[in-house]
């Protein structure tokens, strides 16, 4: 399907928003116009680098009819922040039931704000929202809130960044795939549960045709990206990994101002038997 804007049109719209709030005050709400919509966000510059990726390079676009066993499926997306994700599937996708998973309660107020105020101008209405974090167990977990798109699961570690500790309830993925699958796009931006979330799921992530992660390496925990990979491969999927920061000088980096030394984003398509 084709997209509603232009490349050219979103490249023009990021370099307008870039010069516009990239001297903003980090973590202060602000209105922001773009395109046809207007959200409210609490953090200008992640907003930004987020319309970059999501509506000018498109990272989440894939083949609704391509590697299902059945119809196409739902999109379920766990990290959905302020709407911004789930706004584009609604306009890209608008056949595809839509599952927003946002457990920061500041953040899952702008989204179902922003989804509701621009759905005369296609944002899709009929999106489910879930104010609660996607983890392998269906209980509550400490969540370590940082007021824009860094907020995390951090069970009784509390360290490792600054924010508020709240608690916030859970749902097991493995439980959503089994009652919503077969999945069009399973999209994980959950900072840092990726591995509890793929080993959980390795018996079920076959139910998702696409998958998206956004690997974190926090420098208090062992990586992980092995693991995820070696699950990945086992459940029939072909990966392709992209570092999000690429470094001059990899052996000599060392910032102590940085949580994570690892941030990439893997991109999955499973693969029909015998491919």
């Amino acid at each position: 399907m084709a997209a509603h804007y232009s490349e050219e049109e979103c490249r023009q719209e990021f370099y307008c928003l870039r010069e516009r709030f990239e001297s903003f005050p980090r973590f202060t709400p602000v209105e922001i116009r773009f395109l046809d919509f207007t959200f409210n966000v609490p953090d200008a510059l992640s907003f930004v680098y987020q319309f970059r990726d999501i509506f000018w390079y498109e990272v989440y676009r894939f083949d609704s009819g391509a590697g299902l066993s059945t119809v196409p499926g739902a999109i379920l997306d766990c990290g959905a922040n302020v709407g911004l994700s789930a706004l584009w599937f609604g306009i890209n996708y608008p056949g595809l039931p839509l599952v927003a998973y946002e457990p920061d309660p500041v953040l899952g107020g702008y989204l179902t704000e922003n989804i509701a105020a621009n759905s005369d101008c296609g944002a899709s209405p009929g999106v489910e929202i879930r104010h609660e974090a996607v983890m392998d167990a269906a209980c509550s977990a400490l969540f370590l809130s940082d007021g824009a798109d860094g907020g995390r699961v951090v069970g009784e570690r509390a360290h490792g960044g600054p924010g508020t500790i709240i608690e916030v309830p859970t749902v097991r993925l493995r439980d959503e795939l089994l009652a919503r699958g077969p999945v069009s796009l399973l999209k994980l931006d959950v900072e840092g549960a990726e591995e509890c979330l793929a080993v959980d799921c390795s018996d079920t992530l076959a139910l998702a045709a696409n998958i998206f992660i956004e690997y974190h390496a926090f420098k208090d925990r062992p990586q992980s990206l092995d693991t995820i990979l070696s699950v990945l491969r086992g459940a029939g999927f072909r990966y392709y990994v992209e570092n999000i920061r690429k470094r001059r000088h990899p052996f000599l980096y060392d910032d102590p101002a940085e949580t994570m030394d690892l941030q990439l984003n893997i991109y999955a398509r499973h693969l029909p038997a015998g491919a």
